[in-house]
This record gives C-alpha cells, sequence and structure tokens, in this order.
C-alpha cells in the first residue's frame, strides 16, 4: 500500500466519522424538534385553532339572529301600519324569549370555553421546559388571563373592574393575540427545520 492510499484511506476514516457525528446530532435535533411539536406546540395551537372556530360560529350566529329580528319588526310593520306599536309589543311578548335564550346561551359558551384555556396553561406549564424563549416570555400573560376569567367567573372582580380590564385588553382575547402569532410562527419553523435537516446531509449519510 502505498502512502496515496494510505491517505486517502485515512480521508475515508476521518470523513466517516465526521459525518456520524454529524448526522448524530441531527437526529438529536430533530428528536427534540418531534417533542416541542408534539408535546407543547401542536396541542397549545390545535386548542388555539378549536377556540377560533367557536369564537367564529359565536359571530356568525350573533350576526344572522340580529337580521333576523330586524326582518321579524320589519314585517310586523310592514303587515300592520297602523296599529304598528300594539303588533309590535305582541311580537316582542310571543318571539323575544327564544333570542334572549340564544344570546344567554351564546354568552354561557365564553363559560364553557374556560376548561379549554385552562388546558392549555396546564399543557404550557407542564412543558415550559420544552419551550422557545421567545414563547415562554407569554407564559405569564397567559396565567393571568386565566386567573382573571376565573375570578370573573366565580363573581369576585366587581363590573367596574372588568369594564377597566377589558378597555386594557386584559381580560379579553385580544390579551393572548401575541402568543397564538408565536405558536404559529414555532410551528412553522420548527417543521421547516425538520424537513430542511432531512436533506442532504442524511442523504450523505445514508450513501456514505
Amino acid at each position: 500500500m502505498d502512502w496515496s492510499s494510505g491517505a486517502f484511506g485515512l480521508a475515508g476514516v476521518v470523513l466517516g466519522g465526521y459525518l456520524v457525528s454529524r448526522h448524530q446530532r441531527i437526529e438529536r435535533r430533530q428528536s427534540r424538534i418531534r417533542e416541542q411539536l408534539a408535546e407543547l406546540y401542536s396541542p397549545l395551537l390545535g386548542r388555539r385553532e378549536r377556540l377560533r372556530a367557536r369564537g367564529e360560529v359565536r359571530v356568525k350566529v350573533s350576526h344572522a339572529a340580529s337580521a333576523a329580528w330586524k326582518k321579524l319588526c320589519a314585517d310586523v310593520r310592514a303587515d300592520d301600519p297602523s296599529g304598528q306599536a300594539e303588533a309590535l309589543r305582541k311580537m316582542r311578548e310571543e318571539r323575544f324569549p327564544k333570542f334572549q335564550e340564544l344570546i344567554e346561551d351564546q354568552n354561557g359558551q365564553l363559560r364553557e370555553e374556560l376548561p379549554i384555556y385552562r388546558e392549555m396553561l396546564q399543557l404550557f406549564e407542564s412543558n415550559l421546559g420544552l419551550a422557545e424563549h421567545s414563547t415562554r416570555r407569554h407564559f405569564g400573560t397567559m396565567v393571568g388571563f386565566v386567573e382573571l376569567w376565573n375570578r370573573y367567573l366565580d363573581e369576585r372582580l366587581p363590573g367596574e373592574v372588568v369594564k377597566e380590564l377589558d378597555k386594557r385588553d386584559e381580560i379579553n382575547e385580544a390579551a393572548l393575540i401575541p402568543l397564538y402569532e408565536e405558536l404559529e410562527r414555532q410551528v412553522d419553523r420548527l417543521q421547516q427545520d425538520l424537513r430542511e435537516e432531512r436533506g442532504w446531509w442524511c442523504w450523505l449519510y445514508e450513501h456514505r
């Protein structure tokens, strides 16, 4: 064996060792990313999407109810222009209770959704070690949001305090918009990282 073949052999060993080491680092990194997605980011984002969908349904129902009520009033006025006041009073007595039930049901759904927010907070707290630094800084906001809603629904906050908190966007969902945007960014980034790290390095390792 001449020196050139020995040199090439040594270079191959060095390259092979480097590829193995690099591949192991990629595998560890991918394992971490998969854990972040599976245990923290995807569950949080999934619950966020469920809340968003419920909110959109509430808005649709609210708009439809408002339009339906206006049409009922308009129909009464058109059918009995001479006795509008009495006809409207009778229609309100007969029909408004159902609309009132709808309003109460819409408001009651906010109470039903608090357990989802609590689930999100529990997930966040239990998997805080998997969160990126930019995500962890939203943890306090989530704690405060859930705590305020707990107090509100337990009637431990005076109405004046609730109005003030609402004006500051501390007890409405606007407080969580930065967290939701962060979750979407991180899910997109982590998924992209997984795709990229399964690229040419892994192909080179598998065909070494």
